[in-house]
């Protein structure tokens, strides 16, 4: 193509010189889009990453059983959020990791591209609404803090605080065993204190606020 141009220089070199600076414009546009088509194949193959034998070896040893929590109807409970898939339990699982699961899916398991979208895309509704039930109910306690430490101990403050107790055991699906056990054992402490406290409010049936003891756990054995 250079020599070409270079030709039309010797026979005309107004005319020749007027299509070389084409030519140039043309090689430069054509090395352009070559580098730009690059750049894509490369954004394209790191997206649709080829995973090894290694690092399909992330799927296993999990506790969490995909295939069963993607088909189950409704939500699921924050207890499982200690569940592991991916080498970490599932409240710890990033948007990086829902990128890629759909990949590590159809490379390692040969599975469907629909079902492995669909299963990604599942499991992450699921977790993003069991962390926002955890964060929910994590607020609502730190609410009951506040307007525990504002009781005196009378009477309704101690009805009220056996209510926050029925309150609490509700929502067990919504905590960790962990977060559980922690608020059942800070509310009974606090209940305890306003029975300790002067009454200050009327009895019920002239006989007192009754006692019901120590609330277990509603995992704790009988």
């Amino acid at each position: 193509m250079m020599a070409d141009l270079f030709g039309c220089v010797k026979r005309s070199p107004w005319f020749g010189w007027f299509g070389v600076a084409l030519g140039m414009l043309a090689l430069s546009h054509t090395a352009v889009m070559a580098q730009a088509t690059a750049q894509l194949k490369a954004a394209d193959l790191y997206e649709k990453k080829v995973f090894r034998d290694a690092d399909c070896l992330i799927l296993k040893g999990g506790t969490a059983p995909l295939n069963r929590l993607t088909r189950m109807q409704g939500g699921l409970a924050v207890t499982n959020l200690n569940l592991t898939y991916l080498g970490k339990p599932l409240h710890k699982l990033n948007a990086d990791d829902f990128r890629i699961l759909p990949e590590l899916l159809m490379q390692c398991k040969k599975i469907d591209a629909e079902v492995a979208n669909y299963q990604a895309k599942r499991l992450q509704i699921l977790v993003e609404d069991a962390r926002t039930s955890h964060d929910s109910s994590l607020a609502w306690f730190a609410d009951v803090k506040t307007e525990v430490a504002k009781m005196t101990g009378t009477a309704a403050d101690i009805r009220r605080v056996h209510d926050l107790e029925t309150e609490l055991q509700s929502r067990n699906m919504e905590m960790t065993r962990a977060d559980m056990r922690r608020m059942v054992d800070w509310l009974g402490e606090q209940r305890d204190l306003l029975y300790q406290k002067p009454r200050k409010g009327p009895e019920i049936n002239g006989v007192g606020l009754f006692n019901p003891g120590p609330t277990l756990p509603p995992d704790s054995p009988d």
